[in-house]
């Protein structure tokens, strides 16, 4: 008996399991911000809460006027209650309306910043050229910039911009 009393008294073992989620994120000033949809989510509990979403997932971002600005999928992802860090991974994709597209095997999503950003290598797809980022890159969710590091591929360069 003591044995059983054991398993019910340990913190890693209590999970949550819930099918077919589809959960909508709302900002600060109440606008839909994004929608995520996964087959499946785990909810485990104890001193280093977290969500596990092992089997595909989607987000959909919005803009404050409720357009869709970009849509991201990856095979797993993550989300650690206590520091609020947010980790997708594996056939990482993320696409824009206006035609870009990311792909990498690691991503992170910091929302008091409201950044992507990742260390892992990157290519971004754009109508115009094709980017690599080697240690991976940084931007925000509708790709109106990104900063990568040690990037490498065919740029287009703005040969009007002064530099001052």
């Amino acid at each position: 008996m003591d044995e059983v009393n054991a398993l019910n008294n340990d913190k890693d073992t209590k999970v949550e399991i819930a099918h077919d989620i589809k959960t909508d994120y709302f900002g600060t000033n109440g606008l839909l911000k994004g929608i995520l949809t996964a087959p499946v989510l785990y909810r485990y509990h104890g001193d280093t809460p977290y969500v596990h979403l092992p089997n595909t997932l989607k987000v959909d971002f919005y803009k404050d006027s409720l357009q869709l600005q970009s849509v991201l999928t990856a095979k797993e992802g993550f989300y650690y209650v206590n520091t609020n860090k947010i980790t997708v991974k594996d056939s990482v994709v993320l696409t824009t309306l206006d035609g870009k597209m990311l792909e990498t095997d690691v991503l992170h999503w910091n929302p008091k910043k409201k950044r992507f950003y990742t260390h892992h290598p990157v290519k971004l797809t754009t109508p115009t050229e094709i980017i690599h980022g080697e240690n991976g890159l940084t931007a925000p969710p509708d790709f109106s910039w990104y900063r990568f590091y040690r990037a490498s591929g065919d740029i287009q360069i703005d040969t009007s911009f002064s530099g001052k």
